[in-house]
Order: C-alpha cells, then structure tokens, then sequence
C-alpha cells in the first residue's frame, strides 16, 4: 500500500497577493524612474560605486551622519540624481510616483516619514516573488477546520477544540500535509495601495484609514509547486486525500464570497465557474496572504474580530467594520473593487500540463 501520496499544484492568481517577509523598500534604497513609473531597488555597492563616480562620496557621508528629516530629503534627492544601477524593478502607481516627487522637493514630515513600502517575499537570489508554503497551508487549515464545524463539531470550548484538533505537535494532522513553497517564471509584482474602507459610512467620521504602500504579486500570474500527504503517520484526526482538503478549502472560499456582511464587491464573482471550466484539470478557490481581512482568516460562528477604538471599551464582533480594497489611489472608486488573495489552485494530471490563460477574465 502506498502510503504517500503527491500531487503537482499550480496556482493562478485571480487578484493581487499580498505576503509580506516583514521588509520595507527604505527611502535609500530605492529611488522612481517617474517616466517609466518604476521603483527600482539598488544594493548598496551600485550605490558606492555610483558615488565614487559621480565625486558625491562626502556630501553622502555627511547626509548619513545626520538625522533630521531634511537630511532625508537630501538623501533621496541625491540618490534621485545619481541613479545607481537597480538589480529590480516594480511598476508603481501613478499615485505614489507623484507623492515621491513631493518628497525630492520639500521636507514634509508626512510625505517622507510614510515613505515605507511593504514588500512581497521574493527569492534572494532571483529577486522574484513566490508563494511560500506556509501562507497556503494556513489557507488550507482554515478551510478545514470551517468543514469540521459545518459537519457538527463543536469549537465553543477552545482547549477541547484545541486538543481535537492538535492533540500533540506530533497528532496534529497538518503535520502529515507537506506544502513546497511554489515558484513561476519572470513572475511581475506591482506596487500600489492597501485601501481599509468602512463597511458602512459612519456621519461626521472618517470611512476609510490611513492607506499602506504594498507590493504584490500580479494577477494573473502562475507558480508551480506540490503537495505531499502522508498517511502512515498517527494523528488524533486524518485527512481522506489531497484533492479532499482543496475541496473543503474551495467551499469554505466559496461562503466567503456569497456572505455579504463580508463587505466585499469581488468583479470576478459571476465569473468562477466560467474560468474554471477553462481548465481540464480540476481547479479549487482559494483566499491566502495578507491584506485579505480578519473574516478570511476564521471561522464561521468562532469569529472574534476585535474593532479597535482607543476611546472606546474593547469591541468584539464576529464581522471586521472595515473592508481592504487592492488600488491605484488612496481614495477607492467604485470601479476599483479589487481585493487581495484570491487564487484558483489547479491540481495538474501532468507536471507539463499547458498553462491556461486566465489572463483576459482577471483583466476584464
């Protein structure tokens, strides 16, 4: 009897993924081509090397060794003029490269101090982004741990729940599930904004926070990677199959997208079953990464989203009050309802399998 089973997966984004390895793009170390629209990102022997040439080596020094925000400025102005040779380049929003071009002409503390951008995680030796496989094995977990409450299980009692589900680092049956981190081919990122909107506009209140600076990982982009489950290995609960867990992962997906409290407007909604039947193959949805909010990161009837306000007692509530839009601006527009994570998994028959274009759906 063959006690392992392994299936080759390839994961096509419907919308921006976000997944963030805890790094910014600092203000030295990237300057905008603003006729190209592109950030690109230099090392720092391009910097020097780029100093030295150029005779800026002591104006340089002398920037660093101070701390105010209009040394900053200067820093970046510098860099600007110079243009060290960049080792990646990410398109950016229109947006953003004005509110840079502010910065290179004034010493607004808001402008710069802000200036942060989230990064992507992305191979240190090819610079390109990747889906790692933790970020989909936590999609995985929530979508089967959704499927064991719709079939009766009962998580009121979290160490019961605890236990059932994990028993020991050695029972917990996710351990059986290996996940590879999942690479594509000149894989593009975009950088832009995370917009958090109020559900519901609120009088004489602001409806929408502070806008984040992101890059993500282009829609309609493809990785390829694999799933290993091991079924000789003791654990308090098993799982059937690989193509089982998708499943539960796609209909716990599914309930996201039709529960309207969730607050979303997703364009590609209507269109799922329509992509799908592109695909030979059997495809799964799938919500995974950051920016994706609270609600696809729990559990139906288990949720407890705390709503934070400092003037306010702690707030829980099943539903988050706010909902992350993926846009070119800081203000959201009605055509502009794109919202991060939304992948379709596609379980390959044959590792050469054709990619499907998805392309022209995700585009629309």
């Amino acid at each position: 009897m063959n006690n392992i089973e392994n299936k080759d997966i390839r994961i096509h984004t419907l919308t921006p993924v976000y997944i963030g390895d805890g790094t910014e793009f600092q203000p030295v170390s990237f300057y905008i081509d603003d006729i190209k629209s592109e950030l690109c990102e230099f090392d720092e022997n391009a910097l020097l090397g780029k100093l030295q040439e150029k005779n800026k080596m002591t104006e340089f020094n002398s920037l660093c060794q101070k701390a105010d925000i209009f040394s900053l400025q200067k820093l970046m102005k510098l860099i600007y003029d110079i243009k060290p040779q960049s080792f990646k380049k990410v398109k950016i929003a229109p947006q953003i490269v004005a509110n840079y071009k502010k910065c290179l002409q004034n010493t607004d503390k808001n402008e710069i101090n802000n200036f942060g951008i989230k990064k992507t995680i992305t191979s240190p030796n090819t610079h390109s982004a990747y889906i790692s496989g933790s970020s989909l094995k936590g999609a995985l977990r929530t979508g089967f741990i959704s499927n064991l409450v719709k079939n009766g299980e009962d998580f009121s009692d979290k160490k019961k729940a605890e236990e059932f589900l994990l028993g020991s680092f050695e029972k917990d049956v996710f351990t059986t599930l290996k996940t590879s981190d999942f690479t594509g081919n000149n894989v593009q990122t975009n950088i832009a904004y995370a917009v958090r909107e109020r559900k519901k506009p609120v009088a004489n209140r602001s409806n929408r926070s502070v806008p984040v600076m992101v890059e993500s990982i282009n829609s309609g982009s493809v990785f390829n990677g694999s799933l290993q489950l091991r079924k000789d290995m003791e654990t308090l609960i098993s799982f059937e199959n690989i193509n089982d867990i998708l499943s539960k992962t796609h209909d716990y997906s599914k309930s996201l997208l039709k529960d309207s409290k969730i607050g979303i407007n997703y364009p590609l909604l209507p269109k799922i079953d329509e992509i799908q039947e592109k695909f030979k193959n059997k495809t799964y949805l799938c919500r995974l990464g950051g920016y994706i909010g609270a609600e696809s990161h729990t559990i139906d009837e288990y949720r407890e989203i705390e709503i934070r306000n400092p003037k306010k007692p702690k707030d829980i509530r099943e539903y988050a009050s706010m909902a992350l839009y993926h846009s070119q601006t800081k203000e959201k527009t009605l055509s502009d309802n794109t919202t991060f994570g939304w992948c379709l998994l596609e379980v390959l028959e044959n590792p050469n399998d054709p990619v499907v274009d998805i392309i022209p759906f995700v585009k629309a």
